[in-house]
């Protein structure tokens, strides 16, 4: 299903919710399910703000080849992955149970992406960014190699990465 406003929207579903596509013309999105949220398009433009909350993992569908996501700031968080495609500027996930946080930022080679935060509870972090990368915190709770953290800008960009802190844990690696 798919939904359209030119003010906030909010949805809440108690079970999981594949959503084709959901925009605002000048309004924040705000999606709670209680199980797996699988994402088309979400747009609330590029001054208003995307928050997700899943019971389950958060995803992307494959076939599009569009974003998931645009906004100024997306805030996700789930109990499980979260992978999606977008075209932000702000960045908050938290995967609170098992589970890799996977974003692909296609802002543009003149963008930045700041992430204020990235946690996840045993899992690992991969970020790729067309533009620069600013990073406040990221953090893997389980010290495991597959934790890994990887900050990549894409080739042919040159984007800059500028890091305050990554937590990877004993056993897990960072790489910049």
């Amino acid at each position: 299903g798919g939904a359209t406003t030119g003010k906030d929207l909010t949805i809440e579903e108690f079970d999981g919710m594949a959503l084709a596509r959901a925009v605002t013309e000048a309004g924040n999105i705000r999606i709670v399910t209680n199980g797996l949220l699988e994402i088309g398009e979400i747009d609330a433009g590029a001054n208003f703000d995307v928050t997700l909350e899943s019971g389950g993992a958060i995803s992307g569908f494959d076939l599009l080849p569009t974003v998931n996501v645009t906004a100024d700031s997306l805030t996700a968080t789930a109990a499980g992955d979260i992978t999606l495609s977008t075209t932000i500027d702000t960045l908050n996930a938290s995967a609170t149970a098992v589970g890799n946080v996977s974003i692909d930022d296609k802002s543009g080679a003149n963008s930045s992406l700041h992430i204020e935060s990235i946690s996840t509870s045993d899992g690992y972090v991969l970020v790729d960014s067309q533009g620069n990368l600013i990073v406040d915190s990221i953090a893997s709770s389980i010290s495991d190699p597959q934790n890994s953290v990887t900050l990549r800008t894409q080739n042919g960009f040159g984007g800059n990465i500028t890091v305050d802190e990554i937590n990877a844990g004993a056993s897990g690696s960072v790489t910049i």
